[in-house]
């Protein structure tokens, strides 16, 4: 008798991994189908990041400082721009 181990999310579809991956985080009905419109537009965006974002936009934080920052820390990660 064989026994085949399957690592987490092996042999599943990428919309069974989607939907298991956006299922218990949190996200409210509206910010759901935002995501799911960031999704098809083509942006690969982790779902918990995304729901960062939204509740720093729901603090009233402007989105050019979150723009900002969102390409200063892409930079260091990637190293792009000046040191």
């Amino acid at each position: 008798m064989t026994v085949q181990l399957m690592s987490e999310n092996e042999g599943m579809s990428d919309v069974h991994k989607f939907t298991l991956v956006t299922k218990n985080n949190n996200l409210t009905s509206d910010q759901r189908q935002l995501f799911d419109l960031v999704r098809a537009a083509g942006f690969t965006l982790h779902p918990q990041i995304f729901k960062i974002i939204m509740d720093l936009l729901n603090l009233h934080v402007p989105p050019h400082a979150l723009v900002t920052l969102l390409k200063e820390v892409s930079g260091k990660i990637f190293g792009i721009g000046s040191a």
